[in-house]
C-alpha cells in the first residue's frame, strides 16, 4: 500500500514522518507478543491511524515506512498463525493421551480388589487433571467416558464396604450364637465330653471375622468368660483326680516317643502335621505330675524342635536358591524396560522431525500462490500432509504399545 494524498508543507511533512515512524515503532514492539486477541485488535487499530495520517515523499521514504509497518504486521500475524496451528496440534495429542486414560480407567473394571481399582482410579484422575483441553467439540463426551469409568470403580468400593458392614453383621450374630452356647457349657460337669465341645466353640470363634468395633470388647469379654469358667472349673476338677494325672503322663510318654521317631523325617508336610497334631495332643493330656512332666515336656519340645529346625534350614536353603534365581529374572526384566524407554526417546524425537515435517507443509500450503495452486500440486502436498499423519499416529501407537509392556514389567516387578 502506497499513499496517494498531495503533497503538504514541510512542518506538516515532518509531522506525519514522525507519526509513521511512531506507527513503525509501536507495531515492531507488538510484533513478537503472545497476547493474540488484545494485540491483533491493538494492531488493527494501529493499520486504521496509518490510513488516516496523511501521504509522505518521495514516494520511495512512502515504501520503504510502510514495507516497515507491514513487515512487523505481517510478523505477528504470521506467529499467530503457528501458534494456533501448535495449540490444536496438542489438543489432538492431548485427546489421544485422555482417550487412553478411558481406556485403562474402564479397564480397571477386571481388577478383582475394588479398593485396589479406586487407588488406581485416583492416580488416573490425578493424571487426568494434568492434562490440557481436547478439541472442543470432543471434551464433553471424552469427559463423560472417563466420568463413568471412575464413578463405577467408585461404586464398587462403596459396594464393597456394604458388604463388609453386613458380613460384620452376619458374624456379631454367629459370636452371640457361640456366647450363648458357651454360657449353656460352662457349669456342666462332663469335663470329657464337654472340653472338646468348648475347644470347638474357640476354633470356631477364630475361624468367625470380625463384629462391628463397638461390640468387639464386650462380645470376646462375654465368651471368654464362660470359656475360663469351665476350664477353671475342669482345672480344680483334674487337681482332685490323681489317677487322671497318671494317665496324662502315659500319653505324653507316649507323644514323647513319637516325636522322636519323627524328628530326623524328611517328609516335611506330612510330618510338620503330625508334630502338631501331636502338640495339639499333648496340650490336652493335662494335667501331669509336675517333675514328671517338666522332664517330659524337655524331651518332647527337643525332638519338636530338633524337626522344625531342620525344616526351617532346609526351606531357607530354597529361599536362598528361588532369590537368586529372581534376581537373575529381575535383571532380564529392567534391561527390557531400558531397551524399551530407550525406544521410547528414539520414537519421540522422530515425532517431534514429523510434526515439524508437518508443520512446513501446512505453511507451504497456506503460502502457495494462487497461480501455483494447481489440483495436482495441492494433492501432492495433501499426500504429504496425509502420509505425514499417518506416521505420526503410528509412532504414537508404537509408543503406547512400549509404555503398555513397561507398566506390564513393572507390574511383574512388583507382584515379584
Amino acid at each position: 500500500m502506497t499513499d496517494v494524498n498531495p503533497p503538504r508543507s514541510p512542518e506538516s511533512q515532518e509531522q506525519i514522518l514522525k507519526a509513521k515512524e511512531q506507527l513503525c515503532r509501536e507495531a515492531e514492539r507488538l510484533q513478537n507478543s503472545t497476547e493474540w486477541r488484545e494485540t491483533a485488535e491493538k494492531l488493527k487499530e494501529l493499520q486504521q491511524e496509518w490510513k488516516r495520517t496523511g501521504s509522505v515523499f518521495p514516494r520511495e521514504l512512502a515504501d520503504e515506512l510502510y514495507n516497515r509497518f507491514r513487515k512487523a504486521c505481517d510478523a505477528f500475524f504470521e506467529n499467530r498463525t503457528r501458534a494456533f496451528q501448535n495449540q490444536e496440534l496438542e489438543r489432538i495429542d492431548n485427546l489421544y493421551r485422555k482417550t487412553e486414560l478411558c481406556e485403562l480407567a474402564e479397564a480397571l473394571q477386571n481388577l478383582e480388589d475394588p479398593d485396589e481399582a479406586a487407588e488406581e482410579m485416583q492416580k488416573l484422575f490425578a493424571e487426568w487433571k494434568q492434562i490440557g483441553p481436547v478439541p472442543r467439540e470432543k471434551s464433553e463426551a471424552l469427559w463423560e467416558r472417563f466420568r463413568s469409568a471412575q464413578d463405577m470403580a467408585f461404586q464398587r468400593r462403596k459396594l464393597k464396604y456394604e458388604e463388609k458392614d453386613r458380613e460384620r453383621e452376619e458374624n456379631l450374630r454367629l459370636k452371640e450364637a457361640l456366647c450363648i452356647e458357651a454360657e449353656s457349657l460352662a457349669e456342666r460337669e462332663d469335663y470329657t465330653e464337654v472340653t472338646p465341645l468348648m475347644i470347638n466353640l474357640q476354633e470356631r470363634w477364630k475361624n468367625i471375622g470380625p463384629v462391628p468395633r463397638e461390640k468387639t470388647e464386650e462380645l470376646w469379654e462375654r465368651f471368654r468368660k464362660s470359656c475360663d469358667h469351665f476350664f477353671e472349673r475342669k482345672t480344680d476338677h483334674n487337681n482332685r483326680l490323681d489317677e487322671q494325672r497318671l494317665a496324662n503322663l502315659i500319653i505324653r510318654q507316649n507323644l514323647c516317643k513319637m516325636a522322636e521317631s519323627l524328628k530326623e523325617s524328611v517328609e516335611w508336610n506330612d510330618t510338620s502335621e503330625k508334630i502338631k497334631q501331636l502338640q495339639q495332643e499333648w496340650k490336652a493330656a493335662w494335667p501331669v505330675p509336675k517333675d514328671e512332666g517338666d522332664r517330659l515336656w524337655e524331651s518332647f519340645r527337643e525332638a519338636c524342635d530338633h524337626f522344625f529346625e531342620r525344616k526351617r534350614i532346609h526351606f531357607e536353603e530354597k529361599r536362598i536358591e528361588w532369590q537368586k534365581n529372581q534376581a537373575v529374572w529381575r535383571m532380564n526384566m529392567e534391561k527390557a524396560i531400558a531397551r524399551k524407554t530407550e525406544e521410547i526417546s528414539r520414537l519421540e524425537a522422530a515425532m517431534e522431525y514429523e510434526r515439524n515435517h508437518f508443520t512446513e507443509w501446512q505453511l507451504r500450503l497456506e503460502k502457495l500462490p494462487a497461480e501455483l495452486k494447481s489440483v495436482d500440486m495441492k494433492l501432492e502436498i495433501e499426500e504429504k500432509l496425509a502420509r505425514s499423519q499417518a506416521e505420526l499416529e503410528r509412532k504414537q501407537a508404537m509408543i503406547r504399545q512400549l509404555e503398555a509392556d513397561i507398566a506390564d514389567i513393572h507390574s511383574k516387578l512388583g507382584r515379584s
